[in-house]
């Protein structure tokens, strides 16, 4: 891990990632999933690496800062569906946030609705 992290700069490790012969994607995959049974060492250590413990979340993140810096340049939450923005598609996420509302979590949806997403375009 430490290596990788030292060659790529992050600690996302593709599932199917290999270091030589050990599978080092599959090796995050449990970590992440036994991370309440870590040891306080264990976690700490890869916490101090910038391990990410859900990327899922982080990549929501991504997203939602990316659309907070399109609403203060442009004032509104209205990203049309093909702009990107330093290379994320913001238009697909804002997408499929829209198409998904039912599925976010209340916090997400409050997220949104804090900064005047557009839930409905007319």
């Amino acid at each position: 891990m430490k290596e990788f992290k030292a060659r790529e700069g992050h600690c996302l490790v593709p599932r199917e990632r290999k270091e030589g012969t050990f599978n080092l994607g599959r090796w995050v995959t449990r970590q992440r999933i036994r991370k309440d049974t870590l040891s306080v060492e264990r976690r700490r250590r890869l916490k101090s690496l910038g391990f990410v413990w859900d990327p899922f979340e982080l990549a929501w993140e991504k997203g939602f800062a990316a659309l907070k810096t399109f609403k203060a340049r442009e004032k509104h939450c209205r990203v049309p569906r093909v702009h990107e923005q330093g290379g994320f598609k913001l238009g697909t996420w804002v997408v499929n946030q829209r198409n998904r509302r039912g599925a976010l979590s209340v916090e997400r949806r409050r997220k949104l609705d804090s900064i005047g997403f557009v839930w409905r375009l007319k």
